[in-house]
């Protein structure tokens, strides 16, 4: 038996034979919160022995056993922000766990145990006797097949997820009993327990609740009646992301396996999540957890604001939305605000997406000319705007995996980089693109003015970096808008493919074969090839077409699924390299910088939380740790 390690980005959490299970010795005694006290006490809700699991997840805290109670107090942008507050809290059957500044874990959560066999086709999990949802409901295998069968795929509310297909071959999902369940390939999947503990697969769903609001279980007339309960249109409404039956932000009735449970969602100007009475982990003495009671989200509209607000001491801990360009302010309020600027490092890279499938047939054609993307690249002055936007915190290069990812590409992160006016308006004039109109801007081929329009839902240091880019697009003859929408509206038109450049950061850098969506064009915030993408995700649309035949982009879906179904991590790795590299000789996008510091807010009064650790989409940003161990000190 192996332990699935991660050291240092070298290697990936599923070598082939795995078996997991937490060998923390046994706890024989629990304790829990006191309001949760006041409860038992009153009759209304059984005493912590019962709420637990037969064998609880044990957790070590970072520092200290933490203290009951307490508000942990976080701002949010609206009721698309949702990921965010995700991150803190999510269900996952196996979760990444950061250890030290260069180890990291994958384990099981509210699994007590998996296994594969010898060549990775079947994982076998084993779920916690006794593990309940938050509404006291003992979790089975009936909740995995209904999560499975009557939520995902065909003409079911959510689409089959991407890591559980093989080609047109679905995995099989089997209840070997009532808490032990098989997931069945018809290849290697090596890096399957890995993509699992990333992606947005739960593995589960409450099937004595959310049953209610699915056809195959209610009537015509009991989805109507669901579907005008929630104010949508029908039952279909319900499900999805933003669905409101099933979402763990948007409806307070939703049985859920998270530490803290929302009481009061948005629209409210305030989203107030409180602790799960029937959460299945305690801390080594006992402890059953979370140790903070509750989880406030105050809204706020702009940067300013929350600047204000961290200022003001209202923030106890909080990356999302702290612009690492606001370094020196932040740094100047510490005292005032009784906080510290925690420091993480960051892997993503600042970068702009030119659709090169866009309905602008022309900037289409355009975008795909490797001399126009040159062109774009080399007329931005990295240096200057790593200076004026992020306090020369970052680090000027090209968008791919930084130093510290197993698979740095140096050729990837310094290709176009460079900053060389005169070669770029060389290869503009080489392209024809030609100021014929004396106003100081190119025209396009068919005589239109030269413009690209930049689509981001960012913030202020973003749409500072975005107006620098268009004054050095402007010195070379191209005109540049900014497009600034909220994040939904963003999302929504790079699905419709009505989006000419997005911007938005390239990370998943840790380790990006589990989640390889920027090098394969199919990640719906980073849209370089939207109809591309959409061709390979085979959802149907429209608009969806298959690259031209000499595209680098068939390469990389080659070797993307020869990674996917390899027989060893070293094949894998070697497969993941070779798809950098496809990148390096002609990168399809605009990076600007990347790999600068992450910077958290954490306010004096914050137990367990570290500093020095990676900040990545890939290990689920703070959910890299347990937040379920963080508490308020008295």
């Amino acid at each position: 038996m192996r332990n699935p390690r991660i050291r240092k980005f070298s290697s990936i959490a599923t070598p082939i034979g795995l078996a997991f299970a937490l060998l923390s010795a046994p706890v024989l005694s629990f304790e829990q919160a006191p309001i949760l006290v006041e409860l038992v006490e009153a009759g209304s809700l059984p005493d912590v022995d019962e709420r637990l699991p037969k064998v609880p997840r044990v957790i070590t805290p970072y520092n200290e056993i933490g203290t009951y109670g307490g508000t942990w107090r976080r701002a949010f942008k609206g009721a698309s922000d949702d990921r965010g507050p995700q991150k803190l809290m999510e269900p996952r059957i196996v979760r990444f766990v950061q250890t030290g500044p260069e180890q990291f874990d994958i384990e099981p959560a509210w699994a007590s145990s998996y296994e594969s066999n010898e060549t990775s086709t079947e994982f076998t999990f084993h779920i916690r006797e006794g593990l309940k949802w938050s509404d006291g409901h003992l979790v089975t295998t009936e909740d995995v097949l209904f999560y499975f069968e009557d939520v995902l795929g065909d003409d079911n509310p959510w689409p089959w997820p991407a890591l559980m297909t093989q080609g047109d071959t679905r995995a099989v999902i089997t209840a070997v009993d009532d808490l032990t369940f098989t997931v069945s390939f018809a290849e290697p999947s090596p890096l399957f327990i890995a993509r699992l503990g990333r992606e947005y697969v739960w593995m589960a769903s409450p099937k004595h609740y959310l049953s209610q609001f699915h056809p195959k279980y209610a009537s015509a007339d009991e989805l109507a009646a669901a579907a005008a309960s929630f104010e949508v249109g029908g039952w279909e409404d319900l499900w999805g992301r933003r669905g409101k039956a099933q979402s763990f932000w948007l409806n307070p009735d939703v049985p859920t396996l998270s530490p803290w449970t929302v009481t009061v969602p948005p629209p409210a100007e305030q989203v107030i999540f409180e602790r799960n009475p029937y959460y299945y982990a305690v801390d080594t003495d006992g402890n059953q957890l979370p140790y903070i009671d509750q989880i406030s989200h105050d809204l706020f509209q702009d940067a300013e604001t929350l600047n204000l607000w961290v200022a003001q001491g209202r923030i106890d801990l909080q990356q999302r939305h702290i612009g690492v360009g606001n370094f020196p302010f932040l740094k100047e309020n510490e005292a005032a605000g009784d906080y510290e600027v925690v420091i993480w490092n960051g892997l993503e890279v600042d970068t702009l997406w030119p659709n090169q499938t866009t309905s602008d047939t022309v900037m289409a054609e355009l975008f795909q000319q490797a001399d126009f993307r040159e062109a774009l690249n080399i007329a931005i002055d990295r240096e200057t705007v790593n200076d004026i936007v992020f306090a020369g915190l970052a680090t000027p290069m090209q968008a791919g995996p930084p130093k510290g990812s197993a698979i740095y590409n140096e050729a990837l992160v310094g290709k176009w980089a460079e900053y060389d006016v005169d070669r770029a308006n060389t290869l503009l004039d080489g392209l024809g693109l030609k100021d014929r109109g004396g106003d100081g801007y190119r025209q396009r081929p068919d005589g239109k003015t030269l413009e690209i329009v930049i689509t981001t839902s960012l913030f202020a240091s973003d749409i500072n970096m975005l107006e620098l880019i268009s004054e050095f697009w402007t010195d070379i003859g191209v005109k540049t808008s900014l497009d600034v929408v909220e994040r939904t509206l963003y999302l929504d038109r790079v699905n419709a493919n009505e989006i000419m450049m997005g911007h938005w950061p390239m990370g998943r850098a840790a380790f990006f074969l589990i989640d390889a969506g920027s090098y394969a064009a199919t990640l719906s915030d980073q849209p370089w090839g939207v109809a591309w993408g959409e061709h390979r995700l085979g959802r149907g649309k429209e608009f969806a077409t298959a690259p031209p035949a000499d595209h680098m982009l068939h390469d990389v879906w080659e070797a993307l699924d020869g990674a996917l179904t390899a027989s060893s991590q070293d094949e894998a790795m070697a497969l993941g390299a070779d798809i950098l590299e496809m990148h390096a000789q002609e990168p399809n996008w605009v990076g600007v910088v990347g790999a600068a510091p992450n910077l958290f807010i954490r306010s004096n009064r914050m137990g367990n939380f570290p500093s020095g650790f990676i900040r990545d989409d890939i290990t689920r940003d703070i959910g890299i740790i347990p937040t379920e161990q963080l508490y308020i000190k008295n």
